[in-house]
């Protein structure tokens, strides 16, 4: 079936042909919403549902990254009761070791991360 991918998403190709025999360029994967991806300095691509796994093994009600720089990233979260300091130098260790060393980040503790106006709340 032919399928119009312009919603933004951002995907993979692949030299692989169609069974089909038509010949046209083919996607290997879907990685998500060009929104939804950081593009570090050295190439280095984080996804957003990498974050979303990370951050279910923390106390954290709401979070948002903000890249603020190339090589750089903020991360506003929003604790949970059970939060507790060493969370964020485990946050950080995490990010750390697939952003790589050269990338800063830093956490910012805020007490809400407000809507859009459209009401849905941006992780990035």
């Amino acid at each position: 079936p032919f399928i119009r991918y312009a919603v933004a998403d951002a995907g993979t190709p692949t030299d692989e042909l169609c069974p089909c025999g038509r010949g046209l360029p083919l996607i290997k994967s879907i990685e998500g919403r060009t929104a939804d991806i950081i593009k570090l300095g050295d190439g280095t691509v984080l996804s957003g549902p990498a974050f979303t796994l990370l951050f279910k093994e923390f106390d954290i009600e709401q979070y948002q990254i903000v890249q603020t720089a190339k090589n750089r990233l903020l991360i506003k979260v929003v604790k949970g009761i059970d939060y507790a300091e060493k969370d964020t130098i485990s946050i950080l260790n995490v990010i750390k070791a697939h952003a790589g060393e050269d990338v800063e980040v830093n956490i910012e503790i805020v007490d809400d991360i407000p809507p859009m106006k459209s009401g849905k709340r941006r992780f990035f």
